[in-house]
């Protein structure tokens, strides 16, 4: 298997690349020194790929030897993508990613994994929860916050290889939660001596400009969508709310957002609480995520309908989170009350995480119930490590059946003509 890895590698370099440069060791080198220095110039998103690549390609076996001559394959120019173009309304069969996931080199090995299993879009993070970001960003703020975030490598790159597979690259920011951001800055708080105090405030200028500086810089990518989570308040604060209209701080912000995406062609989805699908007016006002509103501003909207995220009993339903079925419908039923009539397109995030089921087994039966009820929309599986075994088996077993029942239709055709 090795042998055959290697020789692949080797292939795709012989067609990719269209030039080597020399380059003679010197003592204190090493295989990853060199590989740092012209990664950027490869095909390579990340620096161990190329390592491996430049050992094959110069048939090293063990060790560098001071003023040897190395062959560097690179590119003859960058690898550049466009947009896919996809209408907003096509039927995304999404898994989110977490940086640690994207980053690792088994990646690329995995896209040909959730191709098979019928997937055709990534969700990735560019911003995380805890403010980490994923690309470079040189905003004055970030000289103070940084410390140890993880890189995506070359996001054009990433792009490019997501765009080969046929994968709709969704670049994921979230907004007003943010660790790094709200420590080190602690005049940006919301709420300063709380428990929420690594959520900081949407009503301020300078936390939306920050914002907006990185979705301008992101847009320029070649991103098919960009994704906005936590685009609220956070859940706590009913007595705060009133005070301020928050439905009016987000939707302004949301504003703002929408014009560069459009400007830029591209599509803007927003991910919202699940409850909020139910419009209580308390639910509105301390979230800030009154979704008719919302929907003028955006493409896409994402309610996070886990059924394991709703209180016991919910709407009548005893234990929502062994209930996939009968919760993801209740779900579905609200959304389709809202958005009547309304040009927005429904994508929902699904529960790919066994948090909250407890009377049953998480399977791919427990996906697959949640996926009969959005069938006609989309949808997107969230795992917070990245793991979907029981997604994989449910959508990869369901194309195993689909290619040999048309198999054998095919072969049925055959022998009726042998037989004629």
């Amino acid at each position: 298997m090795k042998k055959y890895i290697a020789f692949l590698i080797l292939s795709i370099s012989l067609t990719l690349y269209g030039k080597d440069i020399e380059y003679k060791v010197k003592n204190g080198d090493s295989l990853h020194k060199i590989a740092n220095i012209y990664v950027s110039q490869s095909k390579h998103i990340y620096v161990d790929t190329f390592v491996s690549e430049i050992k094959e390609y110069n048939g090293i076996k063990k060790f560098l030897k001071p003023k040897m001559t190395l062959k560097i394959p690179v590119l003859d120019s960058p690898l550049t993508t466009t947009k896919l173009n996809r209408a907003k309304d096509f039927k995304a069969k999404a898994l989110y990613i977490p940086i640690s996931s994207m980053a690792h080199p088994s990646f690329l090995d995995k896209l040909e994994i959730y191709k098979k299993a019928g997937i055709n879009t990534i969700v990735f993070d560019v911003k995380t929860m805890s403010g980490e970001i994923s690309i470079p960003f040189s905003h004055e703020w970030v000289k103070k916050i940084r410390k140890n975030w993880s890189s995506l490598g070359d996001l054009n790159k990433v792009i490019y290889y997501l765009h080969k597979n046929d994968m709709h690259a969704v670049a994921r920011v979230v907004c007003f939660h943010d660790e790094s951001l709200a420590k080190g800055m602690p005049n940006l708080r919301l709420y300063p001596n709380s428990a929420y105090s690594s959520w900081v405030n949407p009503a301020d200028s300078e936390v939306q400009t920050y914002l907006l500086d990185l979705i301008k810089k992101l847009s320029k990518y070649g991103v098919d969508e960009i994704q906005l989570d936590y685009i609220r308040y956070p859940e706590a604060g009913a007595s705060h709310c009133k005070s301020q209209n928050r439905v009016e701080v987000i939707n302004n912000f949301l504003k703002k957002v929408y014009e560069i995406t459009k400007k830029e062609g591209v599509l803007l989805s927003i991910d919202v609480f699940g409850i909020v699908l139910w419009q209580r007016k308390l639910d509105v006002c301390v979230t800030g995520q009154d979704l008719t509103k919302m929907a003028k501003n955006s493409d896409i909207i994402s309610p996070m309908i886990y059924p394991s995220h709703f209180s016991n009993p919910f709407d009548n339903l005893k234990n929502p989170g062994d209930n996939a079925s009968e919760m993801i419908k209740k779900s579905m039923i609200r959304t389709k009350e809202i958005f009547n009539g309304v040009d927005i397109v429904i994508r929902p995030y699904l529960q790919a995480f066994e948090y909250g089921v407890k009377n049953r087994k998480y399977d791919s039966k427990y996906i697959q119930e949640q996926i009969d009820e959005v069938e006609p929309y989309g949808w997107i599986f969230w795992n917070p490590k990245g793991k979907y075994s029981p997604v994989f088996e449910t959508s990869y077993n369901q194309k195993k059946k689909s290619e040999k029942k048309e198999a054998d239709k095919e072969l049925d055709g055959v022998m009726d003509r042998v037989v004629e």
